[in-house]
């Protein structure tokens, strides 16, 4: 068990976050922790889960896609329209990004709204880096 393993202090985190949010969109905090769950929103951030039709799911427990949208978003990706379209949809409440990730929504013993990420919906962008030492 992590606990016994790292001991108070020493508390493990999940988060979710994608290059194209440019930070996490969701946390744990000590004082709400749901084991399994990924946390819940940061300030600023909006999330819903949506159906293979588009349509949010309102059910607690019900599975869907993990869209989401805040201040932090990227605007696309340069040069691939295509990629921008599939990636991101617009609504009434405004333009989100679809995460990839299948995932419930699930209350914490305190009542907070957690994400727990269940499954991948979409494949990974895989980019091949090539990292080197420059001369100091």
């Amino acid at each position: 068990m992590v606990g016994n393993a790292y001991p108070a202090p020493y508390l493990t985190k999940t988060q979710v976050g994608m290059t194209e949010t440019a930070v996490v969109v969701t946390s744990t905090s000590e004082s709400d922790i749901l084991h399994g769950s990924s946390g819940s929103l940061l300030p600023s951030t909006r999330a819903k889960i949506i159906d293979v039709d588009g349509n949010e799911v309102t059910t607690p427990e019900t599975p869907g896609e993990l869209v989401v949208q805040g201040p932090s978003l990227t605007l696309g990706y340069m040069n691939n329209e295509k990629a921008t379209a599939e990636t991101f949809i617009w609504d009434e409440d405004g333009r989100w990004i679809r995460t990839g990730d299948e995932a419930i929504v699930r209350k914490s013993p305190q009542g907070h709204d957690h994400f727990v990420i269940i499954d991948r919906i979409k494949e990974l962008i895989k980019v091949k880096v090539r990292v080197t030492a420059q001369p100091g």
